[in-house]
């Protein structure tokens, strides 16, 4: 009888285990699969996008030529490895510097445009800050240091 409840108890104990641990991971499931589902633009959580699908959804959007789309990709590329050299800037300093990279960019971009395409471009700007943020994706949280 004694070893028949050892074996029950300890059977107890292996299952509450093991529940412990599912619950405990559960979350971490959860958010690995949000990040992996894609958003209404197509693209997975979490990511802005990488430089090809940037260059193509401008293309369409400003019926960019050939050449138009190589110099893009080349601007994208570089603002790319300029805001990731940032990543190690402190956050102050960081955002100022992005703006006026940012700033940088946009002119270099709005240089490769004929007029009509900068008047959609622009049209497409305001749109993404009503919507509030950079991709649009969702309103900007404000952290608590700006409020």
């Amino acid at each position: 009888m004694k070893d028949r409840d050892m074996k029950t108890n300890k059977l107890g104990w292996i299952s509450a285990i093991t529940i412990a641990g599912l619950m405990a991971l559960s979350p971490i499931a959860n958010a690995q699969q949000d990040n992996e589902r894609p958003n209404r633009e197509g693209r997975q959580r979490g990511q802005r996008g990488n430089v090809e699908s940037r260059v193509k959804r401008m293309a369409e959007q400003l019926t960019l030529d050939e050449a138009q789309q190589k110099k893009l990709t080349a601007i994208y590329e570089a603002q790319g490895k300029e805001f990731a050299k940032l990543r190690e800037v402190p956050q102050e300093e960081r955002r100022e510097k992005m703006t006026k990279l940012r700033e940088t960019y946009n002119a270099k971009v709005l240089a490769i445009l004929n007029p009509e395409q900068k008047k959609t471009y622009a049209k497409l700007q305001e749109q993404r800050r009503q919507r509030g943020g950079q991709d649009g994706d969702r309103p900007r949280r404000q952290r608590q240091n700006d409020q």
